[in-house]
């Protein structure tokens, strides 16, 4: 359960937690987060000579109702909840030290590729699974990306090489085998800071 409220102590020092983890950008980075989604959105109803205006009014109104500092203020009730006093301070000694900023600067590309890795690994086991099951759900044969060759594999006949003789004008070319999607870029996270 959350605290109604917190000593002046913890609230300074979870702020200063924020502070050094720059979690205490967090409300600025979703206002901007927004923002954008608005601007997005609007430039395909306004024409281009009103976005400017409009976004400049939107904005101003949106950090009046919302302003970034709302957001700390919660998070500092989360920390509260969630972290004692004396976890806070180890935390603190934790990121003040360079292996603590370290973790600060390079978190959020760690999670990023980390996600990425784990999109690729899950994505290609998901397809390597509905190609097994393609021969008892035949709907699937057509939807699913063609199978990438295996390492070592023979090579297909479009792989071949050309013949000695050139090839008629009429002879048409195979198509190359489509691509398999790739996988979606992650979202950008903010450092969190690591468990005890």
């Amino acid at each position: 359960m959350a605290p109604e409220k917190v000593d002046a102590a913890e609230d300074a020092a979870i702020r200063h937690l924020l502070d050094i983890t720059e979690e205490s950008k967090l409300g600025e980075r979703m206002s901007n987060f927004f923002a954008g989604r608005v601007r997005e959105k609007m430039s395909q109803t306004l024409p281009p000579d009103r976005l400017p205006k409009f976004m400049e009014t939107f904005t101003q109104k949106f950090n009046a109702s919302a302003p970034a500092s709302n957001v700390t203020d919660a998070q500092v009730m989360i920390y509260a909840k969630h972290f004692s006093k004396d976890d806070i301070q180890a935390l603190v000694r934790f990121y003040e030290t360079p292996t603590g900023q370290q973790v600060v600067k390079v978190m959020a590309q760690v999670n990023r590729e980390s996600q990425g890795a784990g999109q690729e690994i899950d994505q290609k086991a998901a397809l390597d699974v509905l190609r097994e099951m393609s021969d008892e759900y035949t709907e699937l044969k057509a939807i699913l990306p063609p199978e990438p060759p295996k390492p070592g594999a023979a090579p297909t006949p479009a792989a071949t090489p050309a013949p000695a003789t050139p090839p008629t004008p009429t002879a048409a070319a195979s198509p190359a085998p489509a691509p398999a999607p790739g996988a979606a870029p992650a979202p950008k996270q903010a450092p969190a800071p690591p468990q005890e």
